[in-house]
């Protein structure tokens, strides 16, 4: 039996670090199953592409590392591996490197509107942002997110059968991401769940102080509040930087695609994604001792970082 190959290719903002590091947790489990995970400690293959630029040369992935597990897997086994942004690279040029050998191609979907605010969020922690939500979202290329297109391209390059699509979304779709990689590989072992999230995103009112602070060019100590951020059971919320209308308005933007995508991997069902929750976020008060513990803690990173 020829060794299978399980590219997965993200959407970025979907499951993949969570995968990734689950996965690269149990590689001594996985390869006894018969199944070789190519990737870094983290379990990471490699990425591409940004939210404001065009996406990376393809040639900085290391194929060769790719074919060499292949090469050397035992016959029937499978080789495994977990990429956040090889979507937006041209589908052909992966093909060619991948010539030869039995390709299976795995994307998860999450709802644009959750991707998008997901990914300005983790720009805003990762490193200094001038610009607001609103002023971010009108520079990014509606293009990554069109679904669609980049399936079809996909599609083209591999075949359809060789395309597997999923969705990220507790209600009608997938809930635990590796559980379900598992099945789609057929490696049937429990993954254990991480201890924590494995890369949270920060509630509105922390990227409005982080804006604040940024805009000001007051340096801080984002490392320093990364590691305190772990403590709050507060610091993560999804779904609050858009309003309700303005959530609808970027879904239907995307409304024609996602039907398409409905109608060829999940026929029969109503609709792509879930509906969104309409109000559903509950600020902190100004005066509350959540929010006065995070001015506290922006003060301690403008302190560490002078």
């Amino acid at each position: 039996m020829a060794t299978k190959l399980f590219l997965h290719i993200g959407w970025r903002k979907a499951g993949s670090s969570a995968l990734q590091q689950r996965l690269a947790r149990q590689t001594e489990a996985l390869a006894g199953c018969g199944v070789g995970l190519v990737g870094n400690k983290a379990g990471k293959f490699e990425r591409a592409g940004t939210w404001d630029g065009p996406a990376t040369d393809i040639d900085r992935f290391p194929w060769q590392r790719l074919r060499k597990a292949c090469d050397n897997a035992r016959p029937g086994d499978t080789v495994i591996a977990s990429t956040e942004g090889l979507w937006p690279v041209e589908p052909s040029e992966v093909a060619a490197q991948l010539d030869g050998i039995e390709t299976h191609i795995v994307i998860y979907l999450r709802r644009q509107d959750l991707v998008l605010e997901s990914a300005y969020k983790q720009q805003v922690k990762g490193r200094p942002m001038l610009l607001s939500f609103q002023e971010w979202q009108g520079r990014v290329s509606a293009k990554l997110l069109c679904y669609y297109e980049t399936i079809t391209a996909w599609q083209a390059a591999f075949g359809r059968e060789r395309i597997v699509v999923r969705r990220l979304d507790p209600i009608c779709g997938v809930s635990d991401i590796c559980d379900d990689f598992m099945d789609i590989v057929g490696c049937d072992i429990a993954i254990p769940p991480l201890e924590r999230r494995a890369n949270p995103s920060p509630r509105s009112e922390i990227c409005r102080l982080f804006n604040i602070y940024d805009r000001r060019k007051i340096a801080l100590d984002r490392r320093f509040l990364q590691i305190k951020f772990r403590d709050l059971d507060y610091y993560s919320r999804n779904a609050d930087l858009l309003s309700d209308s303005e959530r609808s308005q970027v879904l239907a933007g995307f409304a024609e695609e996602n039907d398409r995508i409905l109608e060829e991997y999940f026929p029969g069902e109503e609709a792509l994604f879930s509906a969104p929750t309409p109000g559903n976020r509950e600020d902190l008060a100004s005066t509350s001792p959540e929010y006065e513990r995070l001015l506290d803690l922006f003060a301690l990173a403008v302190a560490k970082a002078r």
